[in-house]
């Protein structure tokens, strides 16, 4: 484990974060992709309650933000295209849509949150945002999100002793 400075707090104070080496170069690898006029997705997947939300919101976003202001957490598919597309958020902001995913899985390829959704992912990348998706199952998400446009996958899981916050890595940068 490392412990790296992370986003800075309102103050101008750096927030620092314990994250595993290899989190930790996936995530400056994306970094550097996103200064190239790219975008980030990742998803975070696991069951309910194994720390999937705390890996996303305390563990990747404060490494990818640079400031904790400008971490956005979403809980549906309105609120989330309204932060990604309006002034709320600026080039490398990280999103964060938690267990919203509704519009994204595929048996809604055909509705229009769907549609929403594949539109935004197209802004997304013009303003460089940082987008994580949390979501109990990648298996759920349409391929056009999972694979096509998801540059990391982190799945999270319990230990079976009680313990929280595993994970298992995949993914390209």
């Amino acid at each position: 484990m490392l412990r790296v400075k992370g986003a800075l707090d309102k103050d101008g104070v750096p927030v620092y974060v314990s994250i595993d080496k290899f989190l930790y170069r996936d995530l400056m690898a994306l970094k550097e992709r996103n200064k190239k006029n790219w975008d980030g997705v990742i998803i975070v997947d696991g069951l309910p309650g194994v720390g999937k939300s705390v890996k996303a919101i305390c563990t990747i976003a404060p490494v990818l933000a640079e400031k904790m202001s400008d971490i956005h957490i979403t809980f549906d598919i309105d609120d989330f295209i309204n932060t990604c597309s309006s002034d709320k958020s600026k080039p490398f902001d990280v999103v964060n849509l938690d267990e919203g995913h509704a519009g994204m899985n595929t048996s809604q390829a055909q509705k229009t949150d769907f549609q929403r959704m594949m539109n935004l992912l197209m802004l997304v990348r013009q303003k460089r945002l940082f987008i994580i998706i949390t979501t109990q199952c990648f298996f759920e998400l349409s391929k056009s999100i999972a694979i096509f446009r998801s540059n990391l996958l982190y799945h999270v899981y319990a230990d079976g002793k009680g313990g929280r916050g595993g994970f298992a890595a995949f993914g390209r940068t």
